[in-house]
């Protein structure tokens, strides 16, 4: 009977179909007793039990073949280790077959540059819904399941032993980025279960215990992981006068930025901004802020989308290109008998050239960081639809008409999250126009699916048909300010009007198309999405009905003729009794 302390067990997988690719998992007994595991394990050659449930030694005893290229860890006893693992698997290291000399962990768990959270394992204790099915850089991993390079595992111990492997992880990591230009990884094919909860960390890491692992490392910080709280205690080093001494080393945070930098395959991003050019104050704010906030590795186009006359819109055009030489500012006018939101909304898409859009309106403006946090999302060339955080401020402006408006005042009033786009549904609009950054190839294709018979609430029913889209990319949470939003008393502002009958008409009579279609336009699109899974239910449904009512029919008709036979027997027996009585 094998003991049911945790013990260490590494194998090699099948050497045809996984070449130099062993495991290191941490289990309460030896070998696996049926279920699951038996079939993960199959082809598996050259077991091994360690004699000790210290981790790093173990695995330093796995990384001593120079044949060993990865190795697939899991530090939790609870996970489960199923056989579709490894066709995931499979899938993982075709992924990043171009990158494998750049890598040095892969996680379905870990934490992002700019605390976004990524996790694609389900725990019993713990359970969510994940979702992203990206590749993203991270700066730390769950330990529950990830696979790192053997190569980086052995140059690390010959460097700094086998002591702290509580630290393992995270030192390995912020080293790779730091001295070896390498970056890690989430990715949802290493998606696992745990019979439990994830396995937790809460660690003291000082600098006395780990050398120089702690100098890449953010200072006396605690790292908000997806697997507990990470404290790290860090002390620099003194001196002899018990000065501290500068480190060389960068955090881990910019170590690891300037090392994923080249791989943001940024696209030219189209910023459409509705205007008519009566608030230029605003406009002028919103042009300054793409220009103090843009980064050279994302360029962008400014499209002024206007309903104005032509010859004036030109003029306005020329003065602000003057004023902004440095960006690329360009024009469409959209010609209509009335002044429409929905023209220069979708006119503004029409004519850009980028290949993300994000809207804009003059009163909106840009955040100092938000090229840079929205250039993290396309990570080794991924193109998803992506989500940021918007903040509402109340503002008060003061020599509006003069050459050089005030700012008077401003206040903080509501933040929209990203993350709100999961509650669209609920009949309430929690995104604001300038929070999505979405594909323009995608949003041409579903706008050419829907006419916007109306005006007002044209944001809330486009989120709505983007985000009901089959097609619909991976979608990204920045879970970062990316946008600032101006609300002012006034006749120039929408939100602050009182009388909101428009929006009211206009938002019903859209949900209505949305949902149903309507005479004017035909079978709504979201019909169009549904169609081929209700109707043939319905059509089932019918035949049946049409079955079960002939059926009845034939039923009726039975009933209906042993009535009359009855009814006749009746007589007949009525007749037979009178007769005999009469006798």
């Amino acid at each position: 009977m094998f003991s049911e302390v945790p013990v260490f067990l590494s194998f090699q997988l099948d050497s045809v179909r996984f070449p130099g690719i062993a495991c290191l998992l941490e289990r309460q007994k030896l070998p696996p007793a049926g279920g699951i595991e038996e079939k993960f394990l199959d082809g598996a050659e050259a077991f091994t039990k360690q004699a000790s449930a210290d981790f790093l030694p173990s695995l330093a005893e796995v990384v001593k073949l120079p044949s060993i290229k990865w190795v697939l860890v899991s530090r939790n006893a609870a996970t489960i280790v199923d056989e579709y693992l490894l066709d995931r698997l499979e899938t993982l290291l075709g992924r990043i077959v171009e990158h494998n000399d750049k890598v040095t962990i892969v996680t379905g768990g870990g934490l992002g540059l700019n605390d976004e959270r990524y996790c694609a394992n389900y725990s019993s204790t713990e359970p969510f819904i994940f979702y992203n099915p990206d590749l993203h850089p991270i700066i730390d991993t769950m330990i529950d399941l990830y696979l790192v390079s053997a190569d980086d595992v052995r140059d690390y111990i010959r460097d700094n032993g086998v002591s702290n492997g509580e630290v393992f992880e995270l030192a390995l990591i912020a080293t790779s980025y730091a001295k070896k230009g390498k970056f890690s990884l989430y990715s949802p094919d290493l998606s696992t279960g745990v019979n439990g909860p994830f396995r937790s960390r809460n660690l003291s890491l000082m600098a006395e215990q780990a050398g120089d692992l702690a100098e890449p490392l953010t200072s006396d910080k605690v790292l908000s992981t997806l697997a507990g709280p990470l404290t790290l205690a860090y002390k620099p080093k003194c001196d002899t006068l018990g000065r501290p001494v500068p480190s060389h080393l960068r955090t881990l945070i910019d170590a690891a930025e300037n090392v994923i930098e080249p791989l943001l395959d940024g696209p030219m991003i189209s910023i459409v901004t509705r205007t008519q050019f009566r608030r230029m104050y605003l406009l002028r704010r919103m042009l300054t802020s793409i220009s103090r906030a843009r980064i050279q590795s994302l360029p962008v186009e400014i499209m002024l989308s206007t309903d104005i006359d032509a010859n004036d819109a030109a003029k306005h055009l020329d003065s602000i290109r003057q004023e902004f030489p440095r960006l690329d500012i360009n024009l469409t006018v959209n010609r209509r008998s009335e002044h429409s939101r929905v023209a220069n909304l979708l006119g503004g898409v029409e004519a850009a050239k980028g290949e993300y859009i994000w809207f804009m309106d003059d009163d909106d403006y840009v955040d100092l960081f938000a090229f840079k946090n929205i250039a993290s999302a396309f990570f080794c060339g991924a193109r998803p639809f992506i989500l940021g955080d918007s903040i509402v401020h109340t503002e008060r402006w003061d020599k509006i008409n003069e050459a050089f408006p005030i700012l008077a005042e401003s206040s903080y009033r509501a933040e929209y999250p990203g993350l709100n786009w999961r509650s669209m549904f609920a009949g309430v609009n929690h995104l604001p126009i300038c929070g999505p950054v979405i594909p323009r190839e995608f949003l041409l294709r579903r706008v050419s699916e829907f006419r916007f018979d109306y005006d007002l609430s044209e944001d809330y029913t486009l989120f709505l048909l983007l985000l009901s889209a089959p097609d619909l990319p991976p979608v990204v949470n920045l879970s970062k300010v990316i946008a600032h939003i101006s609300i002012r008393e006034g006749d120039d502002n929408s939100v602050t009007a009182p009388d909101r009958t428009g929006w009211t008409r206009d938002i019903s009579a859209y949900l209505y198309s949305l949902f149903y279609g309507s005479a004017s336009q035909g079978a709504s699109c979201w019909s169009s999405l549904l169609k081929q899974h209700i109707v043939p239910v319905s059509k089932d449904t019918q035949e049946q009905i049409i079955q079960f009512q002939a059926a009845l029919s034939r039923k009726d008709g039975q009933i209906l003729q042993m009535s009359r036979e009855i009814e006749y027997l009746q007589n007949l027996v009525k007749s037979q009794v009178v007769e005999t009585t009469a006798a």
